[in-house]
């Protein structure tokens, strides 16, 4: 999410498709231009509050593995950078536990026995992700997420590093396979899972 955005947000329409920033910028006074930078650090800042306390900048590792899955990504989440600083990864996707993978198995008609050891389990979930991938024509990913202080796997379609520009078309196709009736939600992703500056 860029300054662009925010500048569009605030004193424009996001629906416009063609609105300028040139535009914009001729529409206000003297006055609101000065007040441009500091509305828009103001509109982040208070976005950033609004957040999950596990999602915060400078959040004690014991509160953010204790994240919950979220169903819809916050805008000011939506973007890899904002304003310098490299978001938390949340990744769009079903969770994975030993029941769901038999499911899944059935389904996909893939071998699985119930005694799974860690590594037969992951081979499985892989063979798993490649035909749930092929099923609905989308990149789909194993990930490990935080879950309420759990590390749990997770078949992600993206990430908010990475969004999609499919998802309207392969959620339907995704949730019917992995997900039965409910829609995918936002994870957090264990290896990224703070704020960082740009330049860490």
């Amino acid at each position: 999410m860029s300054v662009t955005f925010y500048f569009v947000e605030l004193y424009g329409d996001l629906d416009q498709t063609d609105v300028h920033l040139s535009t914009l910028i001729q529409k206000l006074s003297k006055t609101e231009l000065r007040q441009v930078p500091k509305r828009i650090r103001d509109e982040f800042d208070q976005r950033i509050i609004s957040l999950p306390r596990s999602l915060q900048p400078d959040t004690p590792f014991e509160v953010v593995r204790s994240a919950s899955a979220i169903t819809a990504i916050p805008s000011v989440l939506s973007h890899k950078c904002v304003f310098k600083k490299i978001t938390p990864r949340l990744c769009l996707g079903y969770t994975v536990n030993q029941k769901k993978l038999a499911h899944l198995c059935q389904m996909c008609q893939i071998k699985y026995r119930a005694a799974l050891s860690h590594t037969s389990r992951g081979s499985t979930l892989e063979h798993v992700r490649a035909h749930v991938e092929q099923r609905i024509g989308h990149s789909v990913r194993t990930e490990h997420v935080w879950l309420e202080g759990e590390d749990v796997a997770v078949l992600s379609l993206c990430s908010n590093w990475e969004m999609s520009k499919k998802l309207k078309e392969s959620v339907p196709l995704f949730r019917d396979i992995v997900g039965g009736t409910e829609n995918p939600k936002w994870y957090l992703d264990i290896w990224h899972s703070q704020w960082k500056q740009v330049d860490e």
